[in-house]
């Protein structure tokens, strides 16, 4: 991790870049030939697209082995957590990256994207042809970015609109050695861990009981508990915990303007001491004990 002049370690180059990210809404940076590797998983808080032109990296996405190759793209959605490990020499990808604000404006734009079927696969690897379209697409998109005109937002929509449609139609097309049974499987094995986590993302502020995650779901706790064991390994009650930890670690590290009691009600908690207790006893050190470790 680097470090600046005081010692400190550098914010994540996405919170380095959070006032733009904002202000602009979408932000595209050609040519990121290194991963920013940190000892713990990143949550982002924005919606970010990577196109593979060269290089492999590793890591873990919502911890699950994560691989990213030549001519492969990927589609990050906000909160995930994100532990980059290594890269090749050769690695050099386009990040865009999409505010909140501008990405549930999108949202209700967005007429042709399937964008659920990235919550399930990640990333998929794109033939010579599609690899070139995405490339002159991405060429567009940053043109269109750094226009001064009062239609910009609604040109980078359309755009990102296009965009979608590609994906869908080129992620059709890289799937197609599935067979029907196959695909099916994947599809419903994912669903309701998918359906859990958008619901943790947008709630987990409000609730960490794994009864309330459940009856969004529609099932009982004991069900509910079992299916998400079954698919991924790891008990609810274990992603939420894990989740809000994550959160709370990005904040403590990367939010020094931010003092505890302002996380603790960025978080949900009640007041300060619960969400010491809870963090301690999910990560084993009190909040304060954290931000301190980190600056250190």
């Amino acid at each position: 991790m680097e470090k600046n002049q005081n010692n400190v370690p550098s914010p994540h180059p996405l919170f380095a870049l959070s006032k733009e990210i904002e202000q602009q809404g979408l932000v595209v940076i050609d040519e990121v030939t290194q991963l920013p590797v940190y000892d713990e998983p990143f949550v982002s808080p924005y919606l970010v697209l990577v196109l593979n032109h060269s290089g492999d990296s590793h890591g873990e996405l919502d911890m699950q082995p994560f691989e990213f190759h030549a001519h492969d793209l990927a589609v990050i959605y906000p909160n995930h957590l994100l532990l980059a490990k290594d890269s090749s020499e050769d690695y050099c990808v386009t990040l865009v990256v999409v505010s909140n604000s501008f990405y549930k404006e999108m949202q209700q734009r967005i007429t042709y994207g399937k964008s659920q079927i990235f919550q399930s696969q990640v990333q998929f690897h794109l033939s010579d042809e599609q690899f070139q379209c995405f490339s002159d697409a991405l060429r567009f998109l940053k043109s269109a970015s750094t226009l001064n005109i009062k239609s910009r937002k609604e040109i980078l929509a359309d755009v990102m609109d296009i965009f979608s449609l590609m994906a869908d139609e080129s992620w059709q097309e890289s799937n197609k050695v599935l067979s029907t049974s196959s695909a099916k499987r994947h599809k419903s094995s994912r669903s309701y861990f998918s359906r859990f986590y958008e619901s943790l993302v947008n709630h987990y502020h409000e609730s960490r009981e794994v009864r309330y995650y459940a009856q969004q779901l529609c099932l009982s706790p004991k069900y509910f508990g079992s299916i998400i064991i079954q698919e991924t390994g790891i008990s609810a009650g274990e992603w939420i915990a894990r989740f809000v930890v994550m959160r709370a670690k990005a904040f403590l590290r990367h939010r020094p303007d931010l003092t505890i009691q302002q996380i603790c009600h960025e978080l949900g908690f009640s007041d300060a001491a619960a969400f010491s207790r809870y963090f301690k006893t999910n990560a084993g050190i009190t909040p304060k004990e954290y931000r301190d470790q980190v600056l250190n």
